[in-house]
């Protein structure tokens, strides 16, 4: 009967390298699915009624609350302000 001989088995390196790269190999997954879901949530912005809204304007002599009136009108979108603050 012959005994296997491993310098590292004594030590127990062996389990220790093994227990290091199950970590590893965790932590891997954790970032793999985080990123995983970043990405399928900038592909899901990338297709949103913001990204598609062209707002044309010819303004002389407007006031800023008649300009953004007309954005508000162009792009469905609505501005909140003090008409005292931005004329």
């Amino acid at each position: 009967m012959e005994k296997e001989c491993n310098s590292f088995s004594g030590f127990g390196i062996i389990k220790k390298i093994q227990w290091l790269t199950s970590i590893k190999s965790s932590r891997t997954m954790k970032l793999s699915v985080l990123l995983s879901l970043c990405s399928l949530g900038a592909s899901y912005a990338s297709g949103l009624y913001a990204q598609e809204v062209t707002v044309s304007i010819e303004a002389k002599n407007e006031t800023v609350a008649e300009i953004l009136k007309d954005i508000e009108a162009q792009s469905g979108y609505d501005f909140f302000y003090k008409g005292t603050s931005i004329n």
